[in-house]
């Protein structure tokens, strides 16, 4: 089995974690590349795996940035995740039909009587993805992590210059959290349980 590792995928990772002066948030985003490595999930053997395996990079970003949003009110929605999508895509070419394979089902919206071009069919589906991907990443961060309080408190503590370790997240995982960050607790626990 072939596997995609983080020296693979940093350069890419530098563009969508790109949040924090100095992005310190690089450190929790090779970590959970790293969890996506200890739960299976960056080694492939065909075409189409090699891309849910790229994807995944996308939905740790979208995660992320979604987090930071709701923490610490970093602009971002479902337009920026095209965004992220057209920057992701312009570092890894995947292939349409593959991501077409992924998705399985319509995922375009028709709007209008236009009709989309290929650039934005394949932004569509690799944000398709994303979502379909997205409970089972969710999944390797929490196991990584040792818990969802485990998870909350890494993203809470990503964007510290200096690597913070937390000695109990179970106990922890609120101390000092202010209005924000307890929204963003609850918005982790509804992505969580969806």
């Amino acid at each position: 089995m072939k596997r995609i590792t983080w020296i693979d995928v940093h350069k890419c990772a530098e563009q969508l974690f790109n949040v924090w002066v100095e992005q310190p948030e690089l450190r929790w985003a090779q970590k959970s590349w790293t969890a996506l490595e200890a739960n299976g999930l960056t080694g492939y053997e065909s075409e189409i795996e090699k891309c849910k395996v790229y994807i995944r990079l996308l939905v740790l970003a979208d995660l992320y940035r979604q987090f930071c949003h709701t923490a610490y009110d970093e602009t971002y929605d479902g337009h920026h995740l095209s965004y992220l999508c057209d920057e992701f895509l312009s570092k890894f070419k995947l292939s349409p039909f593959y991501v077409g394979q992924l998705v399985g089902e319509p995922f375009y919206d028709d709007t209008e009587d236009e009709e989309p071009d290929d650039a934005q069919l394949l932004n569509s589906g690799v944000r398709r993805c994303v979502t379909l991907l997205r409970r089972e990443t969710l999944a390797a961060l929490i196991k990584y992590f040792g818990s969802p309080e485990g998870l909350f408190v890494s993203l809470r503590l990503s964007k510290e210059a200096e690597e913070v370790i937390c000695p109990d997240p179970k106990t922890l995982y609120l101390a000092g959290a202010d209005f924000a960050e307890l929204n963003a607790w609850e918005w982790l626990n509804t992505e969580i349980h969806a």
